[in-house]
């Protein structure tokens, strides 16, 4: 009888999933008529990205009918906002990745791959090459993939969230509170970029890492370095977790060898060994100012030169992981899953607000850290309010070409708002009447149900 029941219900499930997206499609075809986006292409994509968030939840049995129909509701909504900001052309797009692409057009691999002029790191060159092999219009592809790679951080970022909460509910809230976040879904879908690819493997780094599955969380945060250079963000929870035995050290030998493994289509296609890894050393020399956007420490100083600034402001960052990572070490059995969480945070918050040459979108992951530090932490609404809003303002600076205030302001409240968090995290470490616990008992099912 069971049997016939659980059939029958993915039977209905099915059924749901064919019409929300068949209703998803035609949403998105009305779209043509009432405004100036065209193409079906796009409805393809996303509607197959819209049947990939859905099924995540679809096939959980947990879910009632009504409760996966608002949850596909919702997720199709977060696309439907996704589709509007397509063809919104940013200077990224004219600048750079138009003319990589374009460059790759007509080109087979091997001739695409040895000339290719772009700045970004191997795995998104193969991207633009298969793009390139796309007849249709490139921005639209590009801004598909970032957006499905939006599903996938939500996806790791609700996994990080169940290892507190059993819950059904607020892990299906958690996903979908990521794909709403404003600087999600404008990184992603209105400006084009590539952020939500490597933060995804980094929650997924943090998520395989405090499940005991060290040799995935090291190929994940391989993969994240591999996409982008800010992965190194996390490198020194990456170590806490190392020194934690969350991650063991022989499998930091999968770093070199999946990093390899990755360069090898570059490699057959003729680049050069020392092309393929000093990508990242030609970038950090890329715009010399203190702050290429972002809010950081250095918009409070006017008038300061760059040449002796750059240096201290390195030393000064250097300084600031070190004396973090000594915290963090020298408390060890403080260090629980929540703890890890709030360190996660204050490190993305710290090393871009520190260092110099960050641009507008190098606090994405201390967007997301906020949140799920919120979430652990639910008396601390204000820090994923202040820290987004601060983001959403260099967002909107650099998308309406129109600046909204003094960012002096915002810089102030980003500094006002790291020392809060550092000072609860030390005082989480080093309170006397803490209850520690062994290194990493598990922690999931430790809060009521949701």
């Amino acid at each position: 009888m069971f049997e016939l029941k659980e059939s029958r219900r993915k039977m209905i499930l099915l059924c749901l999933l064919a019409l929300a997206s068949l209703l998803f499609a035609y949403v998105c075809r009305k779209l043509n008529d009432v405004t100036w986006l065209t193409g079906n292409d796009r409805i393809i994509y996303f509607t197959v990205i819209f049947i990939v968030s859905s099924w995540i939840f679809l096939r959980d049995s947990r879910y009632s009918i009504i409760e996966l129909s608002l949850i596909t509701a919702a997720i199709g909504g977060l696309m439907l906002v996704r589709v509007c900001l397509l063809y919104h052309i940013t200077w990224d797009y004219k600048d750079f990745l138009n003319p990589w692409v374009e460059e790759m057009r007509g080109l087979n691999f091997r001739e695409a791959i040895s000339n290719y002029s772009g700045n970004y790191n191997l795995p998104y060159m193969y991207l633009l090459f298969f793009i390139s092999r796309y007849a249709g219009y490139d921005l639209m592809i590009i801004k598909a993939v970032s957006s499905f790679f939006d599903v996938i951080l939500a996806y790791y970022f609700m996994k990080c969230v169940s290892l507190k909460y059993s819950g059904k509910n607020i892990q299906a809230a958690s996903f979908i509170l990521v794909l709403a976040l404003p600087t999600v879904f404008l990184n992603s879908a209105d400006w084009g970029q590539c952020d939500s690819i490597y933060a995804s493997f980094c929650f997924a780094m943090l998520y395989y890492a405090l499940g005991d599955q060290s040799r995935r969380a090291v190929i994940s945060w391989t993969f994240a370095f591999a996409f982008k250079l800010q992965a190194v963000f996390v490198l020194p929870v990456f170590i806490i977790l190392t020194v934690l035995r969350k991650i063991k050290v022989k499998d930091w030998l999968f770093i070199p060898i999946t990093y390899f493994i990755i360069m090898i289509p570059a490699l057959l296609g003729g680049r050069g060994l020392y092309s393929c890894i000093s990508v990242y050393f030609d970038q950090v020399k890329d715009a010399p100012s203190l702050s290429v956007g972002a809010q950081n420490i250095w918009l409070l100083i006017d008038n300061v030169s760059f040449d002796i600034y750059n240096v201290i402001a390195i030393y000064l960052a250097g300084a600031a992981v070190v004396f973090f990572l000594y915290a963090c070490i020298t408390h060890l059995d403080r260090m629980n899953t929540e703890n890890i969480i709030h360190a996660f945070l204050c490190i993305t918050l710290l090393i871009p607000f520190l260092l110099p040459r960050m641009h507008d979108r190098y606090f994405y992951l201390a967007d997301i850290a906020s949140l799920l530090f919120f979430i652990y932490n639910r008396k601390k609404i204000y820090v994923p309010i202040l820290q987004i809003y601060a983001s959403f303002n260099t967002y909107r600076n650099y998308l309406t070409s129109v600046h909204f205030g003094n960012d002096k302001y915002i810089s102030f409240i980003i500094l006002l708002l790291i020392a809060k968090v550092l000072n609860d995290f030390f005082l989480s470490i080093a309170s006397s009447d803490y209850n520690s616990c062994p290194f990493f008992q598990n922690d999931r099912g430790m809060e009521e149900q949701s």
